[in-house]
């Protein structure tokens, strides 16, 4: 059995959960290759970077044509292919292009040599450029496995579509794309990755993190027909886990004696809804509170007493002591599948308070957290508050366990062999038949 895990690249949150993956299986002793068009680490073990000479027939001609190419945009004479028709489709929509996506590539990953010798291709998250939808299903022979982390695959472009539904029907009059040149560019581009897959007898098998992106994914007009798994995502309960407080914060030079609230991403990124933490802070009625944050400093905020930033941390032991550190930690996030960063918090037994938005809700309960249902800064406050008063009534011990219990590798594995092994024995059985 040989499996290609792809990403577009090994950071972030998606591309994080495709090398836990990756990795898992390896410890299992599959035969597992991670494809990625981004790089930012070097120490993964079968971990290749997607190069187009590698997916062209003429592999030296490719590389020759790849390198002109590069000098070119570097000298500005040539601008990138995916970027400018992005921002052809996009440009003038209200919420800009950030959080948009279509399904267009000049690379072609099906013709990859790791994709042509594989047995399945499990596609993680490969949307801003990495993957061609319509050229890959229209050529792939292998069993495809994509795991969604968000609702892109299955949408005209959008990444989260909050309160519009057109994603079960059609894109029509896509509300993100509101005041762009081509405010169809949605509906069109749903058109044509349900042209690509209607009427194909395609070996196309749906993960999702959470049951409610699941039921999103099944009600879509795009995959509505295929089967469905949930299977969560992989968090290592090797690096996240229960430690001692006090030395967390002494290891991160932390007061020992204030309480703490962790965050992380730069306060002033919406889409997390960090800047309502920020917002919050000063309404708390506890005053012995500082805000400590991971991730790039917000200029605005860099010399605000009351927060504490930790800068970018790559290192999982580093991040166990941040969560370990913290009293709680707050994800007020406007959209969301499963986010891993609240599995990793659970697992340290630090509770949670998110917003009661898409898979948190099957993340965080009243015993390990809260969730808010109003966005604003004075709900925020309120919940905070909330929460120092009953803090006691939160057991850390309690809260990693059944997080160990709930999100176990050693079971999450298991699902996605057990995934692997059932649509390699239908191509067995229908191959018998067939004979």
């Amino acid at each position: 059995m040989k499996i290609l895990q792809v990403s577009m690249s090994d950071s972030g949150g998606a591309g994080i959960a495709a090398v836990r993956l990756h990795l898992a299986l390896l410890d299992k002793g599959v035969d597992c290759k991670l494809l990625t068009l981004k790089k930012t680490r070097d120490d993964i073990p079968e971990h290749y970077v997607f190069d187009k000479k590698d997916a062209s027939s003429c592999p030296l001609l490719t590389q020759a044509m790849t390198f002109v190419d590069r000098v070119l945009k570097r000298f500005k004479l040539r601008s990138d292919y995916y970027r400018s028709r992005r921002k052809k489709y996009a440009y003038g929509s209200a919420q800009g292009t950030d959080m948009f996506n279509f399904n267009f590539s000049e690379y072609q990953i099906e013709k990859h040599a790791l994709a042509r010798e594989a047995d399945i291709i499990h596609l993680h998250w490969v949307c801003g450029g990495f993957l061609d939808f319509q050229g890959f299903f229209n050529r792939v022979t292998n069993h495809v496995v994509w795991t969604l982390h968000d609702m892109n695959p299955f949408t005209g472009g959008c990444h989260y579509s909050y309160d519009c539904l057109g994603y079960e029907k059609d894109c029509h009059a896509c509300p993100q794309l509101e005041g762009a040149k081509s405010n169809s560019a949605a509906e069109r581009m749903l058109a044509q990755k349900i042209k690509v897959l209607q009427g194909q007898d395609r070996s196309l098998s749906i993960v999702t993190p959470s049951r409610w992106l699941m039921d999103c994914s099944e009600k879509s007009k795009l995959f509505g027909d295929y089967p469905h798994r949930h299977i969560y995502n992989i968090v290592n309960e090797k690096s996240f886990y229960l430690d001692d407080k006090a030395r967390s914060r002494e290891r991160l030079s932390l007061p020992a004696e204030k309480k703490i609230i962790l965050c992380i991403g730069s306060l002033d990124y919406a889409r997390k809804g960090n800047n309502i933490i920020a917002e919050a802070l000063p309404l708390l009625n506890h005053q012995d509170v500082i805000l400590c944050c991971v991730g790039r400093v917000s200029e605005a905020h860099k010399n605000d007493p009351s927060i504490v930033h930790l800068g970018y941390i790559s290192d999982s032991d580093k991040m166990r002591d941040a969560y370990n550190a913290a009293d709680v930690f707050v994800l007020p996030t406007m959209a969301d599948n499963l986010p891993n960063t609240i599995v990793e918090s659970l697992l340290c037994g630090t509770p949670v308070i998110s917003y009661a938005v898409g898979g948190v809700t099957e993340q965080v309960n009243d015993r390990n957290g809260l969730l808010v249902n109003d966005r604003s800064p004075e709900s925020m406050a309120s919940a905070l508050d909330a929460f120092f008063a009953e803090q006691s009534s939160y057991d850390p011990q309690s809260i990693a366990g059944k997080a160990h219990e709930k999100y176990a590798v050693s079971k999450t594995v298991d699902e996605h062999m057990d995934l692997y092994h059932a649509i390699l024995s239908a191509e067995h059985a229908e191959g018998g038949a067939a004979t």
